[in-house]
């Protein structure tokens, strides 16, 4: 059990029962910790019987309305779920003889040994790391990259939690725009999709919001909208209401920033980008509602985005391919997704051209760096770069522009070196 911060300030009361019928035992010790007239802040009772959740929720209300106390009911499901979650077989099989403990029957696979591994050695730098700015620039990447390792080994939520909360911190302090987004976000990522937890992320929507905003960018907007879309849906599924999660005034601000974004002109990527992600946004509502004539309106919609996607080499048109991909079985019969579908077959096709057009010349000016004629190099290499300016080639385009940095330095341009590598950081 981990609990809050209040814990520090507050004084709890602890019940705990085997009895059959549970119910009757909660309202007894309830008023018997009443009557001691101590002043507690909250009462915990704590059944060894399994309790339906409704039945829960009534007596704790029940309860908390009667002596105006918070009352919080943990079963026995919660039990084996904290036993389970936190690791402490060891502990349920020594000091109470529940269940079987037998470690040294664990099998571990290849991937989580050697994630466990990474996870040692990162910790191990963390320990050694000094004050100096090299060593916060890299502390940045270790605490985010030990949260991922230890969520990813399916670590106990004070463990995963508290690495994430460390990666947010040392972000705060000293990481640029980007690392301070990507801790906060993948934070609340991994409290939902792992721990089936939806309040880190509505807890800090706002937090994240606003520093997607500060950059001006759609793509850093869109991971706000990733976060309420998976709220609107946590909400459309009764596993939380829409007022609580606040669907309504979120997804009417968010509509209005991307709309502002689209009409900046002057960044026609970033408002191409924009567009799109509103016409996503009717899409995930019509889906929800299986409106035919409104899909035929939004596949028409984002056929003709792409169709003015053409020349825009940062417009990442894999979003469309991707969401055509997952949910174009709603639509079986429509012309209007038959349309996007081949526009998008033609755009893409002429990207991949592009990108093996980039690999031949990419190919060329590695042989001419090795034969030494840095010149030449550079001529090939940045024919190579100005095709892998699409956005689905990020990587070739990193690393083609490290080459033409490299070429540059042989041929004596160091400030163009230098402008090369910070560019190829940049699109990084």
């Amino acid at each position: 059990f981990v609990g809050d911060v209040n814990a520090a300030t507050e004084r709890w009361a602890f019940a705990m029962s085997a009895k059959e019928k549970w119910a009757p035992k909660v309202r007894t010790d309830v008023k018997g910790i009443i009557e001691t007239g101590r002043e507690y802040d909250r009462i915990y009772f704590l059944t060894s019987r399994p309790v339906k959740a409704k039945r829960c929720h009534d007596v704790e209300q029940e309860l908390t309305d009667k002596y105006e106390i918070p009352v919080t009911i943990l079963d026995r499901e919660w039990l084996i779920e904290k036993t389970l979650e936190n690791k402490f077989e060891d502990l349920a099989f020594r000091d109470l003889g529940a269940g079987t403990y037998e470690p040294e029957k664990e099998r571990v696979g290849p991937n989580d040994f050697r994630r466990s591994q990474e996870l040692e050695e990162i910790e191990e730098r963390i320990k050694k790391m000094g004050n100096e700015m090299c060593d916060q620039t890299q502390l940045v990447s270790d605490t985010y990259e030990a949260a991922r390792l230890s969520r990813n080994l399916e670590r106990p939520r004070f463990e995963t939690e508290g690495r994430y909360y460390r990666a947010i911190n040392v972000a705060d302090n000293s990481g640029s725009h980007d690392q301070i987004l990507r801790a906060k976000y993948e934070y609340c990522w991994a409290m939902f999709w792992f721990l089936d937890d939806v309040e880190p992320m509505n807890r800090m929507y706002e937090e994240i919001e606003n520093t997607a905003l500060s950059s001006g960018t759609a793509a850093d907007l869109s991971k706000v909208g990733n976060h309420l879309g998976v709220m609107s849906s946590h909400a459309a599924q009764n596993f939380e209401t829409a007022e609580h999660l606040n669907i309504h005034e979120r997804r009417a601000r968010m509509a209005d920033q991307l709309k502002a974004m689209s009409e900046v002109t002057s960044r026609p990527n970033n408002a191409l980008h924009a567009e799109t992600l509103l016409v996503l946004m009717r899409l995930h509502d019509e889906g929800i509602r299986n409106d035919a004539p409104a899909l035929e309106s939004i596949w028409s919609d984002l056929d003709e985005i792409v169709g003015r996607s053409e020349g825009l080499a940062e417009f990442p048109v894999s979003l469309i391919d991707d969401i055509v991909e997952r949910i174009s079985s709603i639509s079986p019969e429509s012309e209007a997704l038959d349309g996007l579908t081949e526009t998008l077959a033609e755009l893409m096709g002429q990207r991949e051209q592009d990108g093996k057009a980039g690999e031949i010349y990419l190919r060329r000016g590695l042989e001419k760096a090795r034969n030494e004629m840095p010149i030449d190099a550079i001529y090939w290499l940045g024919k190579a770069s100005i095709r892998f300016r699409k956005d689905e080639y990020t990587e070739e385009q990193f690393n083609t522009l490290y080459y033409v940095a490299v070429a540059y330095r042989s041929a004596g341009l160091l400030w163009a070196a230098r402008s090369t590598c910070l560019s190829a950081l940049v699109n990084a």
